[in-house]
């Protein structure tokens, strides 16, 4: 992503420190304060702690647009909820620590499966892409249906599909979203932004932004699933061991 150094955190302790909680009240929860949703609370009773594995993206000092994607971003996740989308545990704006806290997906982003990046990825049958193409897209039309005004993503690609331990896609990085204004409006009028191969040449002509912009961006995902796939059952044939599933 460039923007954020992203490192994983697995115990709640050092969450405790990048989100500066607080201490503990007398109720035996700790309130993660500086942000986060008001129903997340973490028991700590006696010695037992429930610990959480969450994904924190650290906002990276030489990143000139990164404190407004950050603002964006957390403006954005603590307002929409869905289950398509990455879900905004909380956040640190203190000084130079800004942080976003994420729930943790297990199984990475969609691009590192495609690529085999991983080598003991799980092979993604036909039925397999389906699934996950429509998660996506179902997280795609709240964004431009459920929520009012429409929210536009501005940087669909397969790295921004992430998976869950059950391969459940989810929209993540909100930081070049735009809104459409409800006045009438159909398009937003921007600087260019997103990822070159994945932009709509409408939007790059034009730089007018609308949701066809996304569609346009989801489309190449999809074309990117099945490419891949291809690819791989050709590999797979040309050593004689393929599953065509």
């Amino acid at each position: 992503m460039g923007k954020f150094m992203s490192i994983l955190v697995a115990f709640v302790g050092v969450l405790v420190l990048c989100v500066l909680i607080q201490a503990q009240d007398q109720s035996g929860f700790i309130s993660i304060d500086c942000g986060a949703p008001k129903d997340v609370q973490i028991i700590a009773t006696g010695t037992t702690m429930m610990f959480m594995i969450v994904f924190v993206k650290m906002l990276s000092p030489s990143c000139v647009h990164g404190y407004q994607q950050f603002q964006v971003e957390v403006k954005l996740l603590m307002r929409v909820h869905h289950k398509s989308l990455t879900s905004l545990v909380g956040y640190c704006n203190e000084g130079n620590n800004k942080c976003l806290i994420y729930e943790y997906m297990a199984n990475g982003n969609l691009q590192e499966h495609l690529s085999g990046k991983h080598s003991k990825t799980k092979f993604f049958t036909w039925e397999d892409r389906l699934h996950i193409a429509m998660d996506a897209a179902s997280g795609l039309e709240y964004l431009q249906n459920g929520c009012k005004p429409t929210i536009i993503h501005r940087d669909i690609k397969s790295t921004n599909i992430l998976l869950n331990e059950h391969f459940q896609a989810k929209l993540s990085d909100f930081g070049l979203s735009k809104i459409i204004p409800s006045d009438g409006g159909t398009h937003v009028s921007t600087v260019i932004a997103g990822t070159p191969g994945y932009l709509d040449p409408e939007y790059y002509t034009t730089n007018r932004l609308t949701e066809k912009s996304d569609v346009y961006s989801f489309g190449v995902v999809g074309y990117d699933a099945v490419e891949c796939l291809i690819a791989r059952m050709i590999r797979m044939l040309w050593h004689g061991d393929c599953d065509t599933e």
